[in-house]
């Protein structure tokens, strides 16, 4: 953990399982305190008030999960073969139908609507993360990641943008339907992070990375230019804050 993004402490989660995905949720009832969630491997799930002190939590599944959001009062993990589960507190988990039984690899909430991206170009739809809608993504490949973005402007509504195997970038206003966009790259895009990066003119709202040090930016979600990262690792993971895009490795 850090306070500032440059000073790192390492803390003792006291789990031996891969943690995949963490989130952040702030419940609005009276009296419920913020909770950091930790995903992961065999069924994990570690909850934290502080990112320092983690405590494991019964999940009453041993599939491996993939991601984890915060939204509408909700924590959503979504997994392997269909695996979706809720709670509101981090500590009491609900298992649900997705109706699905492909990998669930990404889960996002906006726009009043969580979101769920994953295998053979699934994409999955909720206003409450109880009852799931499957959403036609006109792609099959394998969608690895996807974030939302607010609406900046009149001229820029907030979308959904996902990405995954072979350069592949798709755009949504809604979750239900989406566009297949030009990424300009055939490698496999592995995360999409949405931020508002501004500097002489130039705006990039949102960042794709991926295989072979890829990195992708857009003003928009549909025009999406090829930037030169320097590395030629696998870039699994990217997010935004004060001013600034910070992207990770996975191997050199």
């Amino acid at each position: 953990m850090s306070p500032d993004g440059a000073t790192w402490t390492s803390k003792n989660s006291g789990s031996t399982y891969p943690l995949n995905a963490v989130a952040y949720g702030k419940s609005p009832s009276v009296g419920q305190a913020g909770q950091f969630v930790a995903v992961g491997a065999y069924g994990t799930i570690l909850t934290s008030p502080d990112g320092a002190t983690w405590t494991p939590k019964n999940s009453g599944s041993t599939a491996p999960f993939y991601s984890v959001t915060y939204g509408n009062g909700q924590f959503v993990v979504v997994g392997y073969s269909g695996t979706i589960l809720t709670s509101p507190d981090g500590a009491t988990w609900t298992p649900k139908n997705s109706g699905s039984s492909q990998d669930l690899k990404s889960v996002t909430y906006g726009n009043n609507f969580f979101v769920v991206a994953g295998s053979n170009g699934t994409i999955l739809t909720s206003p409450d993360a109880t009852t799931w809608t499957a959403g036609n993504s006109g792609s099959i490949k394998y969608l690895f990641s996807l974030t939302f973005g607010d609406s900046l402007s009149a001229s820029h509504a907030g979308q959904f943008v996902a990405v995954g195997d072979g350069g592949t970038i798709l755009t949504s206003p809604d979750g239900a339907t989406w566009t297949i966009q030009n990424s300009g790259s055939t490698k496999p895009l592995y995360f999409v992070a949405y931020g508002d990066w501004q500097l002489d003119g130039q705006v990039v709202r949102f960042v794709a990375v991926g295989d072979g040090g890829t990195i992708l930016t857009s003003p928009d979600g549909v025009t999406w230019t090829t930037n030169n990262s320097g590395s030629t690792a696998l870039l699994n993971s990217a997010t935004f804050g004060n001013n600034h895009f910070v992207i990770v490795e996975t191997e050199a």
